[in-house]
């Protein structure tokens, strides 16, 4: 309007967009995810075999259990980011890189006390390759490598669930004795096993043996049976033949011999008549 103030018309505010949900994750910490339960895993491991280890050698035994401890604790500080993250990362490197390295010297050249090198087996195998991942991952995360980089959340979620899984299927298959075998000493318990089968069958075949062998002592007729009724035989077989041959002779002589007699009295009885 002419002369006049005029008033501006004001834009009514706009409603601001909503933070929609995060689509994609730190690659940092899904691995430092994935190294917390890697060392879990090989943390259940040595403690599943720690009691086999204290029965054969207190030393052992007393090392299976503290790096379990050990490589749980690690786990735990990692998952939940304990401050100061690097240090914890180097203890995580050294650590499972520590263990690594005194199973492959005793698959190898065998450990201070044992004669021989121990033989592979599947529980050690798995519980290494899992410390060897852990290894790995730390390293990364301690050289800066995946520091700038992020992944889809679905998809990272979803393989982080299915490699959960799959680890924690192979580690409960790994600390099953019918499936596991014992551990290391797997096949040389096997080997013990089969050894005592066979001494212990050796010896209920020597126990059964001689058990019959009593028997038979204590029952002499069961052995005589045989040569009782063999003697009754011979014996009626023998009388059979004494009575017969000497009643026929001893009757066919006597009969004979009276014959004779009778014939010779009658003769000289005739002569005296003559006479």
């Amino acid at each position: 309007m002419a002369g006049g103030w005029s008033l501006g018309r004001t834009t009514p505010a706009q409603p601001q967009p909503q933070p929609r949900p995060q689509a994609e994750l730190a690659a940092a910490d899904v691995l430092r995810a994935v190294v917390a339960a890697a060392t879990a895993c090989a943390a259940v491991i040595h403690f599943a075999y720690a009691p086999t280890h204290f029965d054969e050698n207190t030393v052992h035994g007393a090392f299976f259990a503290a790096v379990g401890w050990a490589q749980l604790l690690l786990a735990g500080a990692l998952a939940f980011k304990a401050p100061p993250a690097r240090v914890w990362l180097a203890v995580a490197v050294a650590l499972n890189s520590a263990v690594v390295v005194v199973w492959l010297v005793s698959r190898t050249v065998g450990v201070p006390g044992e004669s021989t090198a121990e033989p592979a087996g599947f529980p050690d195998v798995l519980a290494t390759i899992l410390q060897v991942v852990a290894v790995a991952g730390a390293s990364a995360l301690l050289l800066g490598w995946t520091a700038a980089q992020r992944v889809e959340r679905r998809p990272t979620l979803g393989a982080a669930a299915a490699g959960a899984a799959l680890a924690m299927l192979l580690v409960s298959a790994s600390i099953a004795p019918s499936f596991a075998g014992g551990h290391t000493h797997g096949e040389d318990g096997h080997a013990h096993g089969d050894d005592h089968g066979a001494d212990g069958h050796g010896h209920g075949d020597e126990e059964l043996a001689a058990a019959a062998h009593e028997h038979d002592e204590d029952d002499p007729d069961h052995h005589d049976g045989d040569d009782g009724h063999g003697d009754d035989h011979d014996d009626d077989h023998d009388d059979h033949d004494d009575d017969g041959h000497d009643d026929h002779d001893d009757d066919g002589h006597d009969d004979h011999g009276d014959d004779d007699h009778d014939d010779h009295g009658n003769t000289r009885r005739r002569g005296l008549q003559n006479h």
